[in-house]
């Protein structure tokens, strides 16, 4: 969340993180801070590619397979936070 306030803000030198595909056996993880690139200007435009983004939650009566359980909890609570910073969605 601190780099996409920092990408709003207009900074310049904002660090961005990296995710590496290959760590934990093929789980990923984000990529040592020493591999990231550093954005010398502002960002005009943000393209942001993830996990669930712009997915709402279900109720709780509608989640059919119990593994989807905490999928739900981010969506509720860390991603609801996160959409209502975004002024666009573009799914592709």
């Amino acid at each position: 969340r601190c780099t996409l306030e920092a990408l709003a803000s207009g900074r310049p030198n904002v660090l961005l993180p990296r995710y590496t595909k290959s760590a934990h056996q093929g789980r990923g993880d984000r990529a040592p801070e020493s591999e990231w690139d550093r954005l010398p200007n502002a960002a005009d435009v943000v393209l942001l590619e993830g996990w669930c983004l712009g997915f709402s939650p279900l109720m709780e009566e509608e989640i059919r397979d119990p593994s989807l359980g905490p999928v739900n909890t981010y969506l509720e609570g860390d991603y609801r936070t996160l959409h209502r910073t975004m002024e666009a969605w573009v799914v592709i």
